[in-house]
Protein backbone atom coordinates (compact mmCIF):
# COMPACT_ATOMS: atom_id res chain seq x y z
CA UNK A 1 0.00 0.00 0.00
CA UNK A 2 1.20 3.58 -0.58
CA UNK A 3 -0.23 6.86 0.79
CA UNK A 4 0.03 9.86 -1.59
CA UNK A 5 -0.74 12.91 0.48
CA UNK A 6 -0.26 15.94 -2.30
CA UNK A 7 -2.56 18.29 -3.70
CA UNK A 8 -5.06 18.47 -5.71
CA UNK A 9 -5.98 14.70 -4.21
CA UNK A 10 -4.94 12.56 -1.90
CA UNK A 11 -4.34 8.91 -3.34
CA UNK A 12 -4.24 5.08 -1.64
CA UNK A 13 -3.00 2.67 -4.20
CA UNK A 14 -3.21 -0.86 -3.08
CA UNK A 15 -3.38 -4.54 -3.99
CA UNK A 16 -6.34 -6.21 -3.66
CA UNK A 17 -7.04 -10.27 -4.14
CA UNK A 18 -10.32 -10.73 -6.62
CA UNK A 19 -12.75 -13.08 -6.20
CA UNK A 20 -10.61 -15.25 -8.74
CA UNK A 21 -7.86 -14.98 -6.94
CA UNK A 22 -5.72 -12.26 -8.60
CA UNK A 23 -4.10 -9.44 -7.16
CA UNK A 24 -5.50 -6.57 -8.89
CA UNK A 25 -3.61 -3.22 -8.22
CA UNK A 26 -6.05 -0.86 -7.53
CA UNK A 27 -5.95 3.82 -7.22
CA UNK A 28 -7.97 4.86 -4.84
CA UNK A 29 -8.77 8.86 -4.87
CA UNK A 30 -9.81 10.99 -2.08
CA UNK A 31 -9.80 14.83 -1.76
CA UNK A 32 -7.03 17.65 -0.85
CA UNK A 33 -4.82 17.40 2.05
CA UNK A 34 -6.54 20.28 4.43
CA UNK A 35 -10.08 19.00 3.19
CA UNK A 36 -8.96 15.26 4.76
CA UNK A 37 -7.05 17.55 8.02
CA UNK A 38 -10.53 18.94 8.85
CA UNK A 39 -11.90 15.63 8.72
CA UNK A 40 -9.08 14.29 11.74
CA UNK A 41 -6.80 12.65 8.13
CA UNK A 42 -3.27 13.23 7.84
CA UNK A 43 -0.09 11.74 6.22
CA UNK A 44 0.57 9.13 8.71
CA UNK A 45 -3.03 7.58 8.83
CA UNK A 46 -2.79 5.02 6.11
CA UNK A 47 0.73 3.01 6.36
CA UNK A 48 2.40 0.20 4.26
CA UNK A 49 1.66 -2.85 5.89
CA UNK A 50 -1.91 -1.39 7.85
CA UNK A 51 -4.85 -3.67 7.31
CA UNK A 52 -7.70 -1.37 6.57
CA UNK A 53 -11.44 -1.79 5.20
CA UNK A 54 -12.23 0.48 2.40
CA UNK A 55 -15.62 1.02 0.28
CA UNK A 56 -15.02 2.70 -3.21
CA UNK A 57 -17.24 3.93 -5.19
CA UNK A 58 -15.73 2.55 -8.84
CA UNK A 59 -15.22 4.30 -11.84
CA UNK A 60 -18.00 2.95 -14.58
CA UNK A 61 -15.59 1.77 -17.02
CA UNK A 62 -14.51 -1.29 -15.00
CA UNK A 63 -11.01 0.03 -14.27
CA UNK A 64 -9.77 -0.58 -10.70
CA UNK A 65 -10.00 2.99 -10.05
CA UNK A 66 -12.24 4.44 -7.51
CA UNK A 67 -12.87 7.25 -4.95
CA UNK A 68 -13.21 6.30 -1.31
CA UNK A 69 -16.63 5.79 0.36
CA UNK A 70 -15.48 4.84 3.45
CA UNK A 71 -12.91 3.88 5.57
CA UNK A 72 -12.01 1.22 8.56
CA UNK A 73 -8.72 1.39 10.19
CA UNK A 74 -7.43 -1.90 11.94
CA UNK A 75 -8.13 -1.39 15.13
CA UNK A 76 -12.16 -0.25 13.96
CA UNK A 77 -11.61 3.43 13.73
CA UNK A 78 -13.74 4.93 11.11
CA UNK A 79 -11.65 7.95 9.11
CA UNK A 80 -14.43 10.15 8.00
CA UNK A 81 -15.28 10.24 4.21
CA UNK A 82 -14.48 13.50 2.29
CA UNK A 83 -17.81 15.10 1.50
CA UNK A 84 -19.73 13.38 3.38
CA UNK A 85 -19.79 10.43 1.16
CA UNK A 86 -20.55 8.00 4.69
CA UNK A 87 -23.96 7.38 4.87
CA UNK A 88 -24.82 9.45 2.43
CA UNK A 89 -24.67 9.02 -1.76
CA UNK A 90 -21.83 10.60 -4.21
CA UNK A 91 -23.49 12.73 -6.40
CA UNK A 92 -27.03 11.99 -4.87
CA UNK A 93 -27.36 9.23 -7.64
CA UNK A 94 -25.82 5.50 -6.61
CA UNK A 95 -24.30 3.88 -3.25
CA UNK A 96 -21.39 1.54 -3.74
CA UNK A 97 -23.27 -1.53 -4.15
CA UNK A 98 -25.13 0.07 -7.40
CA UNK A 99 -21.95 0.69 -9.40
CA UNK A 100 -21.33 -1.61 -12.35
CA UNK A 101 -18.31 -4.12 -10.85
Amino acid sequence: MSWFWANPHCVLQLDVTDETGQVVHWGIESENPSTLIKLGWSRESLKPGDQITITVVPVKNGKPIARIWDLVLADGQRLPAPHGFAGGVPGGTQKPEDSPK
